[in-house]
């Protein structure tokens, strides 16, 4: 998994005189979008996914891979991996159950499910997109990079309002293909959503094809021998594959680890730099703060003691600092777990 500040948006504003233009504009490519995916009996992608825990524009992202295969008739079928983080997924629904693998963790599950949703989100939106994105406008043009080559979209933007889940959805549609090359999707109501799923998530698509031969060993379900069947399937992080905590407000449960011995570090993906205290200013203290904390598996820092004090008022700015921060979790057998760490805080007056 990478941690990378990444801006692809070049967007160029639209004379206020045009906007009743941009508006009959972005329907007409919204509805061709829509009949291009609902036309298709199977399509097949692969590409990029970053998510953000803020929608702020420059905030940090995390990059994994995905693969989808979805076929729409004659039968409904999906298969969805997620690749290139430490907990990788494997999803597939055949139309009657639904199997999902995790390689890293030895697990799987199969239960009974007469849908592809699990296995196809969030590309099930675009057949219907035309009925659900509502006050879509065009935000501008831009080029797209798959690879060596150069893709000119035009970027449309509208609030999505399906049946399961709401929220803004920007959408860069290739200008001669009229299909979607890239996909913005930024939180809101979901009868799944839970508290820790990132606030954005954004496919970029490196490769597509509709209508191709589907290959029968795409939706079979053949676990290995060896690994453990769940009694259900578990909820899932969207995105890195992990599984979320119970409460992303309580404590989870289960043992507290250190760092080493098969058990990966937490990193920090979102910083909050330290504020002084008057007094502290004032005196042109400087120094660092070293703090222990435990780091929970839904990505945040708790249970606080300072290790070397500096000041008292900067030893409580201090926690209230890496109180905000966003870890992505410490890493074991590719379950995210609750580790014990150190934070080093450092207070310059430059700063």
């Amino acid at each position: 998994m990478r941690t990378l500040a990444l801006s692809m948006l070049m967007i160029v504003v639209l004379p206020a005189g045009r906007q009743a233009m941009a508006a009959d504009s972005a329907a007409s490519l919204i509805e061709a979008v829509s009949r291009a995916v609902s036309n298709a009996s199977t399509w097949e992608a692969e590409g990029r996914l970053a998510t953000q825990e803020s929608a702020d524009e420059g905030a940090l992202q995390t990059e994994a891979s995905f693969r989808v295969v979805i076929e729409w008739a004659p039968a409904r079928r999906a298969r969805l991996e997620i690749t290139g983080v430490p907990a990788p997924l494997i999803l597939v629904c055949d139309g009657s159950a639904w199997a999902g693998y995790r390689p890293a963790a030895k697990q799987y599950w199969i239960v009974d499910y007469d849908g592809i949703g699990p296995c196809a989100d969030p590309f099930n939106e675009w057949p219907g997109i035309e009925g659900d994105l509502h006050g879509a406008v065009i935000t501008g043009r831009e080029q797209l990079h798959a690879g060596e080559r150069t893709i000119d979209c035009t970027v449309v933007r509208g609030d999505f309002a399906g049946p399961s889940r709401g929220g803004m959805r920007t959408l860069w549609i290739d200008d001669v293909t009229k299909t979607i090359r890239q996909y913005r999707i930024e939180r809101g109501y979901s009868n799944h959503a839970a508290p820790a799923e990132p606030a954005v998530r954004i496919y970029t698509l490196l490769r597509q094809t509709s209508n191709g031969v589907m290959r029968p060993a795409e939706f079979a379900f053949r676990p290995p021998s060896d690994w453990t069947k769940l009694p259900q399937a578990p909820t899932m992080r969207l995105g890195d594959g992990a599984p979320l905590p119970a409460s992303d407000q309580a404590e989870p449960g289960g043992s507290l680890y250190k760092v080493g011995n098969g058990v990966r570090a937490p990193v920090v993906i979102h910083k909050v730099e330290p504020e002084y205290t008057e007094a502290a200013r004032s005196a042109h203290l400087e120094g660092t703060v070293v703090l222990y904390a435990e780091v929970w598996p839904n990505g945040t820092a708790h249970n606080f003691r300072v290790v070397r004090s500096l000041d008292p008022g900067l030893d409580q700015k201090a926690i209230q600092a890496v109180t905000k921060w966003k870890f992505r979790p410490a890493i074991k057998d590719g379950v995210p777990v609750k580790v014990a760490a150190t934070f080093e805080v450092n207070f310059r007056m430059g700063n």
